[in-house]
């Protein structure tokens, strides 16, 4: 269902049964509707993001989701997905070789804002995506969200009397 408001907003919402088939027509509903609007742009990340978002329905809250897009004004998307499940979602810890728990980074690091808010029976996770900068300008991920802190290997450098270990010594010794 889709709604074309007097100022140029959309707004378009889809329930989907809580298998894990879903996610795949879920994301297509999303590339198609922001086909519909015009709204290319906003595609890849937008699915990428619903992709993340129901899969933490299905397999978190085990229950029928809806997925909402509202297309403001101003050209932000806001993706909402809404379950019945009232635990909200958490980043996790997992090691680096884990295969699941890096969800929440990957909406972090690509929504320009995430959040949660309450529903009488459930909630909704919801994150907003921007249009494309204009040309020229450049706007980066934030990949480090990835990494945890152990991940870092930063020490301060301590010279000794011979230089060693000093950034310019390191830095030749790289090249």
């Amino acid at each position: 269902m889709t709604n074309v408001g007097a100022t140029g907003e959309a707004a378009a919402e889809q329930s989907f049964a809580p298998d894990v088939a879903t996610i795949a027509v879920a994301r297509r509903w999303v590339e198609d509707t922001l086909t519909a609007w015009g709204a290319d742009d906003l595609s890849w990340t937008a699915m990428l993001l619903v992709t993340e978002l129901s899969t933490n329905a299905v397999l978190h809250a085990a229950t029928a989701y809806r997925v909402t897009l509202d297309r403001r004004s101003d050209g932000t998307l806001r993706i909402g997905v809404s379950d019945s499940s009232p635990r909200k979602p958490r980043a996790r810890d997992y090691g680096v070789d884990a295969t699941t728990g890096r969800g929440l980074g990957l909406v972090g690091s690509l929504a320009a804002a995430w959040g949660t808010s309450n529903l009488p029976g459930g909630k909704t996770v919801w994150c907003d995506v921007r249009p494309d900068p204009p040309e020229g300008a450049s706007v980066e991920p934030d990949l480090d969200a990835f990494l945890g802190a152990d991940d870092f290997d930063i020490r301060p450098s301590t010279p000794t009397p011979t230089g060693e270990g000093s950034p310019q010594v390191m830095w030749v010794m790289a090249a």
